[in-house]
């Protein structure tokens, strides 16, 4: 059986969710907390470090996490607020397994986690797309998201791979459908995905277990 996760994988989204928290973090630091907006921000070097913290699997959280981190510092500058991508790197050591308890734990929660996880949900899909369902976002400006910024890393379809063949992932079901659709896999079974809506998150290795299952890979 062959089991692909999406991001980095099949997808290249170096163009999206790294921006995507970038975008989240200049619209806490000027909208919520009022703070000037001078210095890079976040970059895809702090993106790199967090990425190598297995806990650190959900982007949105890692927005809410960086947020946190800089508005627990005592200036009104995001240069001087930011952690250069080495010092994030060994703050963010200190973290478990549980991100939410340990960002409150260790910068509070300035700005809550629910507010974040809904900007960087319309940032990814952008205005259009949410209003063409009939969803009206509260903070996205931008008409397009941040989604339509990937690009497939396989030119192959899933039905000529010459064994049974998972996705697990991260993403919502949401944002698989659009994965799903960039790679022109539309077709794909989705009962033979595992993502964050049903329950089961990366790393854990109960996603791999479920998908041999069903697929019949378990001996």
């Amino acid at each position: 059986m062959v089991i692909f996760d999406v991001d980095g994988v099949l997808l290249d989204t170096s163009g999206s969710f790294p921006a995507v928290i970038a975008s989240a973090l200049l619209w806490a630091w000027t909208c919520v907390l009022g703070r000037v907006p001078d210095g890079e921000g976040f970059t895809l070097f702090h993106f790199a470090a967090t990425k190598t913290h297995p806990s650190f699997n959900d982007d949105y959280d890692i927005a809410w996490a960086m947020i946190n981190c800089v508005a627990s510092a005592e200036t009104t500058s995001l240069e001087r607020a930011m952690p250069s991508p080495e010092r994030w790197r060994t703050v963010i050591q200190g973290c478990g397994a549980d991100v939410p308890l340990w960002v409150r734990r260790t910068f509070g929660e300035t700005v809550c986690r629910h507010a974040v996880r809904a900007c960087c949900e319309e940032l990814y899909f952008g205005r259009e797309y949410l209003e063409a369902r009939g969803r009206k976002p509260l903070y996205a400006t931008r008409q397009g998201g941040f989604w339509e910024r990937e690009r497939p890393l396989m030119d192959i379809r899933w039905t000529d791979i010459p064994r049974p063949v998972g996705i697990y992932t991260g993403r919502t079901d949401e944002e698989l459908d659009l994965a799903l659709r960039l790679l022109k896999w539309e077709d794909f079974p989705r009962e033979m995905t595992v993502t964050a809506d049903r329950g089961i998150k990366k790393p854990s290795p109960d996603g791999l277990a479920l998908l041999c299952e069903w697929a019949g890979a378990v001996s």
